[in-house]
């Protein structure tokens, strides 16, 4: 033991065993250092791995705050990163997660605006549950639409509320045209045999089998079938079969004239051989020597028989689509109509009317000048609508309170934007601005050649004689409408508009710009005050 420690004293000495000694701890101390840097960057993969992942997840279930909170914690894991590598590689999925920020808003908008669509649903059905007592069914009332007005409060939502309603209820009248048509598809033999048969009773039955949803569609139905089958019948009475004598032409025309549109188009091959083959008949020797002639107008008399009820039923059913399917657009224009009656003045809207309307030399709104502005704006808007339900039923607008005297917020040729497009006001009425501008004198209200004649003035020629005055009107349209938005939209910014389209303006005051005119007029001096 003693040789040992002695010979492992004498080698510590030698310069060997010491430099070896130095280079294992200077490994070791570098492993543990490696070791370190590793457990940090595992603890940054880590953080980055589940910041991420939730950032992810807001997106998907359309929460842009939480994306927002979570793109932060990746940027401060970036500015901790020691090197350039894992900077750029974090910033990489930074830029990533914030390009699903406009998809997250848009799903937490359809998120909401799907929650008012329930709540609506829910409160609907609330009466009819028996499963809670009154006094629970007030407070569940009470809370939903509390939630439902807090959700509304946001602009977005309450616009994305509306069209959703707008569109469900669209979607409800095109899928019960389509239920419609497909019952009469359904029983229009069994309705055509009721009717065939002249029992009375046996039609009754049919029309008491009618579901109530079908009712309107299938008497309306049946009510042509009925008439197209006493033209059949008219047909049978005067056939050659019967009487010898074939039908005139003008005989036949007018049986055919009572059947519905298209019916004639559909025949025509047969009504032509039998046209051309009943030339064959005399009054005094009648198909006397003309058995062939009479033979084809038989045949074509059989063959126009044949077709008439299946052709003239089939095109009714296709008329009665086609009338359902534009009556069913016109409620969904009224029900939009209905909806945006209801629809908030919007903050910037207010802003640029109380500027129009304040009387502060320094251009600031009063209060009341706000208050005005969104009276203004409510009343205006719920006037367009009213006319617009006008134009489609003008009973429910009389009772939703339109009156046709009333003094409305336009002037008469006043180009009027809208969503379902563009129209020219005609004193209760609109008309699409082309229309307007083509239509002969008889076809315009009185108050309304007034508007039509600074049209005719302003370009020399009758605005509807030639394509180079349309073009003109068009022009004076278009500077209406540029000019009115500037206005109603703008704040009054003309900025935009040529000084050519505002010159325009002044020369045709009218269309609802006399009480802008000084502001046109003092725009047109600011910009020629160098010429």
């Amino acid at each position: 033991m003693a040789k040992f420690s002695q010979a492992f004293l004498q080698s510590m000495t030698r310069p060997a065993y010491q430099e070896g000694l130095f280079t294992a701890a200077r490994e070791l101390g570098g492993l543990r250092g490696r070791m370190e840097q590793e457990r940090g960057a595992m603890q940054r993969f880590d953080q980055l791995s589940k910041a991420t992942g939730q950032a992810q997840a807001s997106a998907l279930s359309g929460d842009p705050n939480a994306l927002a909170l979570n793109v932060r914690r990746l940027e401060e894991i970036r500015d901790a990163a020691p090197t350039l590598q894992e900077k750029q590689a974090i910033d990489s999925r930074i830029t990533q997660l914030r390009s699903m920020a406009p998809a997250a808003k848009q799903a937490g908008l359809k998120r909401d605006v799907t929650a008012v669509s329930q709540i609506d649903n829910v409160l609907d059905g609330l009466d009819q549950r028996s499963d809670i007592t009154e006094e629970q069914k007030a407070t569940i009332r009470d809370s939903l639409s509390l939630r439902k007005n807090q959700l509304l409060e946001n602009p977005e939502i309450e616009q994305g509320y509306r069209q959703d309603q707008i569109n469900q209820f669209r979607f409800e009248e095109s899928e019960l045209a389509m239920r419609e048509q497909q019952y009469i598809r359904d029983n229009q033999d069994e309705i055509q045999r009721a009717i065939e048969s002249g029992d009375q009773d046996q039609l009754k039955a049919v029309k008491d089998k009618i579901p109530p949803e079908f009712s309107t569609i299938a008497n309306q139905y049946i009510t042509g079938a009925i008439r197209n089958n006493e033209t059949l019948s008219q047909f049978k009475a005067q056939s050659i079969a019967l009487n010898t004598a074939p039908m005139t032409e003008e005989d036949l025309n007018k049986l055919i004239s009572s059947l519905p549109e298209g019916a004639a188009d559909a025949m025509a091959p047969e009504i032509r051989e039998y046209k051309e083959a009943i030339k064959g008949w005399s009054d005094k020797t009648q198909w006397s020597g003309n058995t062939n002639a009479l033979n084809r107008a038989k045949k074509a008399e059989a063959a126009i028989q044949s077709r008439m009820s299946g052709i003239s039923n089939a095109l009714w059913s296709s008329e009665l689509t086609q009338r359902n399917r534009i009556a069913a657009e016109n409620r969904a224009i009224i029900r939009k109509a209905e909806i945006d009656m209801l629809q908030p003045v919007r903050d910037i809207d207010r802003e640029r009317r109380a500027k129009q309307i304040t009387k502060e030399r320094d251009g600031e709104p009063t209060r009341e000048d706000y208050i005005l502005a969104e009276q203004q704006l409510r009343e205006e808007n719920v006037d367009t609508q009213l006319r617009i339900i006008n134009q489609y039923d003008p009973d429910k607008a009389v009772e939703l309170g339109f009156e046709k005297d009333a003094e409305s917020p336009y002037e008469v040729g006043q180009v009027i934007d809208s969503e379902e497009g563009a129209f020219v006001y005609l004193g209760g009425d609109f008309t699409n601005p082309e229309s307007y501008r083509l239509a002969t004198e008889e076809e315009i209200p009185q108050a309304g050649k007034k508007y039509r004649a600074g049209l005719d003035v302003a370009f020399g020629v009758p605005a509807r004689a030639v394509a180079e005055a349309v073009g003109g009107a068009v022009s004076l349209g278009s500077a209406r409408n540029k000019v009115g938005r500037a206005f109603r939209q703008l704040g009054g910014d003309l900025s935009g508009i040529t000084i050519e389209e505002l010159r325009l303006i002044t020369q045709n005051p009218s269309g609802g710009f006399k009480n802008y005119m000084g502001r046109i007029e003092d725009e047109i001096n600011r910009r020629t005050a160098g010429e």
